[in-house]
């Protein structure tokens, strides 16, 4: 529906149906002798005087009133004509543009929900032109993936930027070409820095601006990659301990008739003295391997290590001398050992476990050269069962 009127120095002479049924008026002749402006909002008035005055024909957006006052988006377009017996008047044709400017409104808020969504989206995304093969957009995350600015990428080629390997991207361009869209393509592409990012790939050809384009969606799977490569170490360990335990209990038979018949012969009253120092040494060194066996077999079961009440100046010096017949005669220990220290709730296996691995390292150290091992064990807060232990 377009509205016609005619005016004479801003004044109405004529109008048609169309444009008293869009100002609300009853009969086209009520704008007889009206001002033209009486039409038009009043922060309007200024472009539509500036318009008829330089007698300019092109189209232009106002706001239109109606006769209860109501405002609406109008589009007008006027010139300069010969009418009739009225000599030069001005011809004006004014259509209501509410659907469309409501139209371009809803478009306005779908390409704003639609940026936005874009550029928080968790997945890389980027649209890339046939045509040129140059990336067209990209959002934020495909940034940060990436390690390149916005700035570096837009009108960028993926063939400048070296994304992806030759083959990869024949690959990409073949599936694309035949199917049109890819669903999960596994590839990996370059970043910025060199590293290499393992993503999945989704792709759709899309027509933008009336150009086709290539949209890609990247999920990173670097993370998984690590999440399995953690998963499939802990398959592995999980193995390990499965054999471990199992050698472990074949460990613990051989180790139990030592064990059994080293008290026998140390209960054995004619057992000759001299022999006992040995037998001591042989029992003490099977029970600590008891025990090691103990702990391995909780790891394998993956069960928690037994706590209780000790005294570890005793284990220290077991140790110790398990270490001295370890380790070059180029090396000294020197230990300063506290006794009468209060007891400590630990494991006794993993203390002895503690000393004999620090021990051996610092043993490693001095190998070639030799040296001094100092052990000092100290309670550095009496009564409140602190301690310190310094190799």
């Amino acid at each position: 529906m377009e509205a016609i009127f005619f005016t004479k120095d801003g004044i109405g002479l004529e109008a048609n149906r169309a444009a008293a049924d869009m100002f609300g008026y009853n009969t086209p002749e009520e704008f007889i002798g009206r001002f033209g402006t009486e039409i038009i909002a009043p922060q309007c008035h200024e472009i539509v005087k500036e318009h008829m005055l330089s007698n300019l024909t092109d189209p232009y957006d106002a706001i239109g009133m109606k006769r209860n006052g109501t405002f609406f988006p109008i589009k007008i377009q006027s010139k300069t004509i010969s009418y009739k017996d009225k000599g030069l008047v001005r011809a004006t044709s004014i259509m209501d543009i509410s659907d469309l400017k409501r139209k371009e409104q809803e478009l306005h808020e779908s390409e704003e929900k639609f940026r936005t969504l874009y550029d928080l989206s968790p997945q890389a995304i980027a649209l890339t032109n046939i045509r040129t093969g140059l990336l067209v957009n990209v959002n934020k995350k495909f940034c940060t993936l990436t390690g390149y600015s916005k700035k570096e990428l837009t009108a960028t080629s993926v063939t400048e930027l070296n994304f992806y390997s030759e083959i990869d991207r024949k690959k990409f361009l073949r599936q694309l070409e035949k199917t049109g869209e890819i669903q999960g393509l596994e590839m990996d592409f370059r970043a910025k820095d060199g590293s290499t990012i393992n993503a999945l790939m989704f792709a759709k050809i899309v027509k933008i601006a009336g150009e086709p384009s290539i949209l890609t969606i990247f999920t990173d799977l670097t993370f998984f990659k690590k999440l399995e490569s953690r998963l499939q170490q802990s398959q592995k360990m999980e193995t390990i301990g499965t054999l471990a335990g199992g050698i472990a209990h074949d460990f613990n038979n051989i180790l139990s008739p030592i064990v059994g018949h080293t008290e026998l012969l140390l209960a054995d009253h004619t057992t000759k003295t001299s022999f006992r120092t040995s037998l001591k040494q042989i029992l003490a060194g099977a029970t600590r391997a008891s025990e090691l066996v103990k702990q391995i077999l909780a790891f394998s079961s993956h069960t928690d290590s037994k706590l209780e009440p000790i005294q570890l100046e005793p284990i220290i010096n077991e140790a110790l001398k398990l270490i001295r017949s370890t380790i070059p005669t180029t090396i000294e220990i020197r230990q300063d050992i506290q006794t009468g220290c209060k007891a400590v709730k630990a494991d006794p296996t993993q203390i002895h476990q503690i000393i004999m691995n620090l021990a051996t390292n610092a043993s490693h150290a001095m190998e070639n050269a030799g040296g001094e091992i100092r052990v000092c064990f100290k309670e550095i807060q009496p009564g409140h069962m602190m301690y310190l232990i310094l190799i």
